[in-house]
C-alpha cells in the first residue's frame, strides 16, 4: 500500500484510514463575503476571447454575454454559501457583506435591479432542476433566454459549464472554511 492511499471502500469510509485533511481555514463571515465578491467580480470582468467570438458568431452583444455571466456567478454564489452555510448563524453577514462590495463596484456591469429581474427564474431553475438532464441544464437555458441568444444551444452550453465550473470551486471552497 503506497503511504496515504486507500486500498478498499471500507478503507474510504474509515475516518482513520488515508491523509488527514488540512484544518479549514479560519475567516470571519464579512471578509468571506467580502472576498467571494471579488472572486464573482474578477471571474466575470475578464470572460476570454472564446465568450466574445461566440457572441459575435451569433450576433449577441458581448456586453450582455459578459453581463449575464456575472448575473449567473452571483447566483450560484448565493447558492452554494445557502447550501453550505444552511441555518449556521454567520450566513446573514457574510451575504450582506457579499452583496455589498459586489455592488460597491461601479464599473462593474451588473447591477442590483437587474439581478432582481433574474432571480425569480434563476431560483426556479435551483429548486426545479431538470429531470434527466439537471439543473446545470435549466440555469442553461435561462442564460441562453437572458442573453437573448438566437442559437441558444452554444449559449446554454457556456451557462451551463460556467455554473458546473463555479460551483465545484466555490463549493470546496466554502467547505474548506470555517466561517466565525
Amino acid at each position: 500500500m503506497i503511504p496515504g492511499s486507500v486500498d478498499t471502500v471500507d478503507d474510504a469510509l474509515d475516518p482513520h484510514a488515508g491523509p488527514t485533511p488540512p484544518e479549514p481555514t479560519t475567516i470571519t463571515a464579512e471578509a468571506l463575503g467580502r472576498s467571494l465578491a471579488r472572486s464573482v467580480v474578477a471571474r466575470t470582468s475578464r470572460p476570454g476571447e472564446g465568450v466574445a467570438a461566440l457572441a459575435a458568431r451569433f450576433s449577441v452583444d458581448p456586453s450582455r454575454v459578459t453581463r449575464e455571466l456575472g448575473y449567473l456567478s452571483v447566483v450560484t454564489t448565493r447558492f452554494c454559501v445557502e447550501t453550505v452555510l444552511c441555518g449556521e448563524a454567520s450566513r446573514g453577514r457574510l451575504v450582506e457583506a457579499f452583496y455589498a462590495e459586489l455592488w460597491s463596484n461601479a464599473s462593474w456591469g451588473p447591477h442590483a435591479s437587474g439581478l432582481s429581474r433574474r432571480v425569480t427564474d434563476y431560483e426556479d431553475a435551483f429548486n426545479h432542476p431538470h429531470p434527466e438532464l439537471g439543473r446545470a441544464y435549466r440555469l442553461g437555458r435561462i442564460f441562453a433566454r437572458w442573453c437573448r441568444a438566437r442559437n441558444d444551444v452554444a449559449f446554454l452550453e457556456l451557462g451551463a459549464r460556467a455554473y458546473l465550473e463555479q460551483l465545484a470551486l466555490t463549493l470546496a471552497h466554502l467547505r474548506g472554511t470555517q466561517v466565525v
